[in-house]
């Protein structure tokens, strides 16, 4: 059976005091590692209730939606091993500060991606949320009322799913300078 993509990442600047990292990571570690279609919409449930309140603080972030299969795999793979590959990174040369430089902002950044069956009310679903006029693709209520749809889905067609928190301490995070390279240019500034 064909399958659809829906991802979303949002980046928000590491700050004295936000403690946004924490707790998604909170939520993260009492996921089950196998789960009910109740338990997962629970468990996206819990994400989703920790990471709206902080819609204002979204700086960056990209959403992709396609229910073309072979394209669909391709971007499953393609977000889930970017993330990875962001994640296994080794650590800088630490400063007296720790990892950081202070002339630098740091950003922790969250994705969630779907691999859902085409044409399943999942799918459909993510679908509908996902049309989006094109003036509105970037801004911050989009990636709430996204991220709201989420655990509208029943799961019962959810093929694969996966959540990334980047980084996974606070000690590091995505510098300024990063986000500037080639491997950040798909990001978007949100308004």
């Amino acid at each position: 059976m064909p399958n659809s993509l829906f991802a979303i990442q949002v980046f928000v600047r590491i700050q004295q005091g936000i403690t946004l990292r924490s707790d998604l990571h909170s939520v993260l570690s009492r996921a089950p590692e196998a789960a009910t279609y109740a338990q997962k919409r629970e468990f996206y449930q819990a994400l989703v209730n920790v990471l709206v309140p902080w819609t204002e603080h979204f700086e960056l972030g990209n959403w992709d939606f396609t229910d073309d299969a072979s394209e669909a795999e391709r971007e499953y793979e393609s977000w889930c091993q970017g993330t990875l590959d962001d994640a296994q990174q080794s650590p800088p040369t630490p400063f007296s500060t720790g990892y950081r430089d202070p002339s630098e902002a740091y950003y922790m950044f969250v994705t969630m991606v779907f691999l859902l069956q085409t044409g399943s009310n999942d799918a459909n679903l993510m679908a509908h949320y996902c049309n989006v006029p094109e003036f509105h693709l970037w801004n911050k209520q989009t990636f709430a009322r996204l991220l709201r749809a989420i655990p509208m889905m029943n799961f019962v067609h959810v093929v694969s799913d996966a959540v990334y928190l980047c980084p996974g301490d606070d000690m590091r995070g995505v510098s300024t300078s990063e986000l500037r390279s080639e491997t950040y240019s798909y990001l978007r500034q949100l308004r």
